[in-house]
């Protein structure tokens, strides 16, 4: 008489982390973000450089990829942490699923206003932590040829007037965007040596040191978002945050980098910047992962937390940029990209 074979605990395909698990792929996750971003910041300095495309369709592309980072992090909000919230709270009696849905919908209320704080908190430095373009695609611009400083007349894109009462010296600074080559050979002369070129913050604008900042703490929150998805042990949450991030993380770069160029920073400090403070995001998923295993209730919390984030972030920060879009062959383009960003979202469901 044959035995079967004895039963066991272990489930091959389980739809659940391990706290080892978890920390493992969260730091995984974090890290492959954070090398993203800069690998990002590599490509966009070799397109500027060979000029392989153009700032118009530069610019295409960063708009479509923007509408399907906010549909990628408004689809993981509404269809991935807040139901998973409160439905976990829902097994609760009456009276204190009244209170513990209170208090989750405090902390999404609390993730909101946190960005709307460092949004006008930066605007009142006279910076704006953009996540469009920073390249010029107006099309009321694009029959203007660039100006340099040798040739300036009424087709150019600053006015005579403006410059004509000006020493000829401080031409450069007017025009700091129109000759991106000559500029940045001529900062690079400059500079004593490639020490200087990344260190150095001489000449640079206030502009660009401060949306260092704010990167740092963007790049900090998009970190504590993986850390705490993962730290809930659910793979289709952990899986749907990571996408969403590394969706949003893309137009980020290119537009950051932009920001620094436009703040005199020469490419190779752009660069170190830019990519060094990726790695910032690590910090973040460490306290994710950490805080995120003390108990169930404030893990929710937390999560309903970056809800908050990912809502300013997609419906107030990102969308505003592709709705004032009004190039009519880009308008169907962003509105696929942006139902493909909440289809990859509902994609994910299969994984329940």
């Amino acid at each position: 008489m044959s035995q079967s074979p004895p039963e066991t605990d272990s489930i091959p395909f389980s739809d659940t982390l391990t706290t080892q698990q978890a920390w493992l792929f969260g730091i995984a996750a974090s890290f492959v973000i954070s090398i993203l971003g800069f690998i990002m910041s590599g490509i966009l300095i070799f397109i500027l450089r060979s000029k392989q495309l153009s700032p118009k369709t530069l610019s295409h592309i960063t708009l479509a990829l923007i509408a399907f980072s906010v549909g990628a992090l408004f689809g993981d909000a509404t269809i991935h942490i807040l139901p998973e919230i409160f439905l976990s709270e829902s097994s609760e009696s009456s009276s204190e699923s009244k209170i513990t849905s209170g208090v989750t919908s405090l902390f999404i209320i609390m993730g909101f206003s946190v960005f709307v704080f460092l949004e006008i908190f930066f605007e009142k430095l006279g910076i704006a932590h953009s996540h469009g373009p920073a390249l010029p695609d107006s099309e009321d611009n694009q029959d203007l040829e660039p100006c340099s400083s040798h040739t300036v007349d009424s087709s150019c894109k600053v006015e005579v007037s403006e410059i004509g009462s000006k020493d000829p010296t401080d031409l450069d600074e007017d025009l700091e965007m129109d000759d991106f080559t000559l500029k940045q050979e001529e900062i690079l002369e400059k500079e004593e040596s490639w020490k200087k070129t990344i260190f150095s913050l001489e000449g640079r604008k206030v502009t660009g040191i401060m949306v260092l900042i704010a990167d740092f703490l963007h790049n900090s929150m998009d970190g504590l978002a993986i850390g705490v998805a993962f730290a809930s042990g659910k793979k289709e949450l952990a899986l749907s945050t990571f996408i969403a991030i590394m969706a949003h993380e893309i137009p980020k770069e290119i537009s950051g980098m932009g920001v620094l160029v436009e703040s005199r920073f020469p490419l190779l400090q752009a660069f170190c910047c830019n990519g060094i403070l990726n790695f910032t995001a690590m910090i973040g998923t460490l306290v994710g992962l950490t805080v995120g295993n003390v108990s169930e209730a404030v893990n929710n919390y937390i999560l309903a937390f970056v809800a908050g984030n990912f809502l300013y972030i997609s419906l107030v920060s990102m969308l505003p940029i592709v709705v004032k879009d009004k190039r009519n062959k880009s308008l169907m383009w962003n509105f696929g990209a942006f139902v493909a960003g909440i289809g990859s979202q509902f994609a994910l469901l299969a994984f329940e």
